[in-house]
């Protein structure tokens, strides 16, 4: 694999996605058009494909959507809690956006990555309750980090214009302050357009792509793979397949390609989707999780084999505006070396 360098603050970031027209402009951010590479435009064409059809792609094989029954429970239970007098108190859970400090250990961490921080980011859903892009700018503003990440569903529809969404995460893109740049995923909700609208804000959007942040001689791998949950195509497995020995972690919009990762050598999965359940039973017990597989790896910290995972919980809501014994997180991870006990 070829790469080429492209230098940011901090010692750098390179990768093999695009063919810079020009120099890089503030932090290594390519400002310029980009030349689609062929394993991009084969992804869109194909992520198209997906798209259109009302059925989800999963590594489990094909599965219905379940939209139609989800609607219905959720309407219901919307009813039933504003006869109730919860509805607001639910509101304000929504609102209520905290940061989640992570500090985790690793045998394989080169030194000079000890003390690297990763701010992640998932589950935005912008469009969907009022004040929530504001809230997020307030949880992450003030926090330097090393690296942002982000794992998908910046909208809370999945079909039509997603234009709205844009600004308020420009907004956030502003507010975090994060040397190595912010790198994204796509999720479930989100339509292929978004990948060039949101690089076009800064950062780079990984599909089914790795790449690795310098420090000195160190590297550390990050891959990014395109939604597995209703996305899924065999470019998923193939991308984890080529990263090369070494620190590495997995960017994936859920914790369903987990063992696949884990297998492969990966040190770190970060993922998303199931708002750690959003309505809960007490104690934080998830009811619903839209997962085809790994459900015991629904919220918080997990081990697969020797990789060490964390599924946040989310910033934002989906389908109901409303939070139930779950808050909204933003979550700042800390890598140190050391055991991973």
């Amino acid at each position: 694999m070829t790469l080429f360098s492209t230098p940011t603050i901090g010692e750098g970031l390179r990768m093999d996605i695009y063919t810079p027209l020009e120099t890089p402009g503030p932090q290594g951010a390519l400002v310029a058009d980009r030349l689609p590479s062929p394993e991009r435009l084969a992804w869109r064409r194909r992520r198209i494909e997906l798209e259109r059809r009302f059925i989800r792609s999963t590594p489990l094989g094909l599965r219905g959507t379940g939209k139609k029954l989800f609607r219905t429970l959720y309407l219901a239970f919307s009813r039933l809690l504003r006869l109730t007098g919860l509805y607001g108190l639910g509101w304000r859970n929504a609102l209520d956006i905290r940061l989640c400090r992570l500090d985790l250990s690793f045998p394989n961490l080169p030194d000079e990555f000890d003390a690297y921080r990763i701010l992640h980011l998932t589950d935005l859903h912008l469009d969907m309750l009022p004040g929530l892009g504001k809230a997020i700018v307030k949880a992450v503003a003030g926090y330097p980090v090393d690296l942002c990440v982000l794992t998908g569903d910046y909208r809370a529809v999945d079909d039509g214009p997603f234009e709205p969404v844009l600004a308020p995460l420009s907004e956030i893109f502003g507010a975090v302050r994060a040397g190595d740049g912010l790198i994204a995923t796509l999720g479930n909700h989100d339509d292929h357009r978004m990948a060039e609208a949101i690089e076009r804000m800064g950062p780079r959007v990984l599909v089914n792509e790795t790449v690795a942040i310098l420090r000195g001689q160190a590297q550390m791998h990050i891959t990014g793979l395109d939604d597995v949950n209703r996305f899924y195509t065999p470019s998923a497995d193939k991308a984890l397949d080529s990263v090369p020995e070494g620190f590495a972690i997995a960017l994936v919009h859920s914790p369903e390609m987990a063992e696949r990762a884990a297998e492969r050598g990966y040190s770190l999965y970060l993922c998303g989707h199931t708002h750690g359940g959003q309505i809960c039973l007490p104690g934080g017990r998830p009811i619903f999780t839209r997962l085809v597989r790994n459900r015991r790896f629904a919220a918080g910290e997990w081990r697969c084999g020797e990789m060490i995972g964390y599924t946040s919980r989310g910033a934002g809501v989906c389908s109901l505006p409303l939070r139930y014994f779950s808050h909204g997180e933003v979550t700042l991870v800390t890598l140190r070396k050391g055991r991973g006990d």
